[in-house]
């Protein structure tokens, strides 16, 4: 029986890693199927919980984890290009860390990461963004929920 375990952060979809657990059958008896399963799973799972760890002991560096969405409201051409340089240039300024995913005329995909000494929540988060973008834009929350924010800027 094989068995491949994968595991994925739910908030950034971020594979952080997968493991196989093998065991051999030496009966024939199909009821023997669940715990072959069991074993297997076992197996795998030490190494994946390990995989995660090194992940999360690794991410810690750099601070906690944010995806971020921002919905931009607006015409296009230069003045938006600005803004977008703008409110990335903002958020590197205050971040330890910013990844930018995607970035088109009307939204900006992004990880960044906080200090957690210095953020204890995903709301201390979006308040430092907003008191950063205030000055560029009418900044408004659509969504917080754990290590995701949604954003407009109008």
């Amino acid at each position: 029986v094989t068995v491949e375990l994968s595991a994925y952060e739910t908030s950034t979809a971020r594979l952080l890693g997968s493991k196989t657990g093998m065991v051999q059958n030496h009966g024939s008896k199909t009821e023997n199927l669940r715990y072959l399963v069991h074993s297997a799973v076992k197996k795998a799972m030490v190494g994946l919980e390990k995989t995660i760890l090194g992940y999360w002991q690794a991410d810690l560096q750099d601070g906690v984890q944010y995806k971020v969405i921002l919905r931009i409201n607006g015409e296009a051409g230069t003045a938006l290009e600005d803004l977008h340089e703008s409110v990335i240039s903002a958020l590197r300024s205050r971040f330890s860390k910013v990844r930018i995913n995607k970035a088109t005329d009307k939204t900006i995909d992004l990880i960044l990461y906080a200090n957690a000494q210095e953020f204890s929540d995903a709301f201390s988060v979006y308040g430092a963004i907003r008191e950063l973008l205030s000055p560029l834009a009418s900044v408004q929350k659509n969504n917080i929920a754990q290590t995701l924010i949604m954003m407009e800027l109008n």
